[in-house]
């Protein structure tokens, strides 16, 4: 349903947008054919989260994910992007624009013939999905069905746990503010259980499905 708050939000916040990103950094690790994200501007990212946090609190929580034995994968709150942005307002999101700037950076660049990023060769679009983890909640390991995953962290880590784990190669990696990671969808990963005192701190993860 779409909502006119989030419109009007939108509207702001896309006001604001031109001088919001080229700014982040990126490193590229061979071995494991990942990219790491940092040093990314999460203000208005921040921003966009709090206007639609109405329209998440009202999502069911996402149970839908099962393994092949009927076994829930995770439990936590998220909404597509696309189901709360009236067409004419979706470009305004600065998630979408910045997910958007590292996609057409990374397309720039030179990798080997086998790397999975070549992916951002050859498609043409993402989908993105804004998820919140409170207390108790999780992702176990699992693969996602797109071709590369891109993660951006906005919010500063005010809990233990909730880091992502690249179960392939029992690699960790902090969700930490301003930070990010793309890899290959099909790497078996888990995000952590979250672990704190209370019911209100949260971890935000934009996610963007290539």
């Amino acid at each position: 349903m779409k909502h006119p708050a989030v419109t009007f939000g939108l509207m702001l916040l896309g006001l604001q947008y031109e001088c919001f990103m080229k700014n982040f950094s990126y490193e590229y690790c061979e071995e494991k054919d990942i990219i790491y994200l940092s040093n990314i501007d999460c203000k208005q990212l921040i921003n966009e989260y709090f206007i639609l946090k109405d329209s998440l609190n009202g999502a069911d929580k996402t149970y839908s994910a099962e393994d092949c034995y009927g076994n829930r994968l995770k439990e936590n709150r998220g909404i597509f992007l696309a189901d709360v942005y009236t067409p004419q307002y979706s470009f305004m999101s600065p998630a979408g624009r910045i997910f958007e700037e590292i996609f057409k950076e990374i397309k720039k660049q030179i990798f080997s013939p086998k790397s999975a990023m070549n992916y951002f060769k050859s498609s043409e679009g993402i989908n993105v999905l804004l998820s919140e983890y409170k207390k108790g909640n999780y992702y176990k390991p699992h693969r996602d069905t797109s071709s590369l995953t891109m993660l951006i962290w906005p919010m500063p880590k005010t809990f233990t746990g909730g880091d992502l784990v690249l179960v392939d190669f029992n690699h960790k990696i902090s969700c930490e503010q301003g930070t990010g990671v793309i890899f290959p969808s099909h790497y078996l990963h888990e995000s952590e259980e979250i672990i704190c005192d209370n019911e209100t701190d949260a971890k935000v993860t934009y996610t963007a499905f290539v």
